[in-house]
């Protein structure tokens, strides 16, 4: 297994993309409507892109993912008070997910490929379950209980769910957006069993090719011992 090149990397692409996305959605909060929802929408149609590139391993599932993606690409920047707007981003995601989490599993990749997919899968399903949780509080408005009451009516949230939603995942907790009905409880347990179960198969999938991947390279070093005597 031959890494390859971090920078040319599909996934260290999206990865950063990603980054980048949390990174930005502080400063989309601080700006003026409509600067702030455009800063916001171009860091995710980045992450959408680098999503599509980097799920898919052959032409024709690349193909699949763009026809997937695009009309989820028009509806999110249709009208952002409409709660299913995002319905078709969401689905393009898990989708890419599913992809991402079979490179995971694969062990054609080099253990470096590996973490930097992992990486990038984690941040994307946090990414997932916070529009998730936007379009839930959108339709229940009293859904989640915040401190600063924030209504997601007005345009505004999606800062605070991207936040509960990697608070979520990580186990974390703080516990200053609470959900309130039933639909969002069960919304976030999922989440974070998802981001525990995540965790516990992929050490033991490490665990698992990590010796094979050591036998290997102690039968070649032996071998070119034995032809070196």
């Amino acid at each position: 297994m031959q890494a390859t090149p971090l920078l040319k990397s599909r996934s260290v692409q999206l990865l950063v993309a990603l980054i980048v996305l949390i990174l930005a959605y502080p400063f989309a909060e601080l700006l003026r409507e409509p600067f702030g929802r455009v800063l916001s929408g171009v860091c995710t149609t980045l992450v959408l892109l680098a999503a599509v590139w980097s799920a898919a391993d052959t032409r024709g599932q690349r193909i699949f993912a763009s026809l997937l993606l695009a009309p989820s690409l028009i509806l999110f920047w249709g009208e952002p008070l409409w709660a299913g707007r995002l319905v078709g981003v969401i689905i393009f995601c898990f989708y890419a997910i599913y992809q991402l989490l079979r490179r995971v599993m694969s062990p054609r990749i080099s253990m470096r490929d590996r973490i930097v997919v992992a990486m990038a899968v984690y941040l994307l399903a946090a990414m997932t379950f916070a529009f998730i949780h936007v379009t839930v509080w959108r339709i229940d408005p009293t859904g989640y209980s915040t401190p600063n009451s924030i209504v997601p009516s007005e345009g505004r949230g999606t800062l605070d769910m991207l936040y509960f939603s990697l608070v979520t995942i990580l186990s974390v907790g703080y516990g200053d957006i609470v959900p309130v009905n039933g639909f969002a409880k069960m919304l976030t347990v999922i989440e974070a069993f998802a981001g525990a179960f995540f965790i516990a198969i992929l050490v033991a999938r490490l665990v698992s090719l990590g010796p094979r991947e050591d036998d290997s390279e102690r039968e070649r070093d032996l071998s070119g011992g034995m032809e070196d005597d």
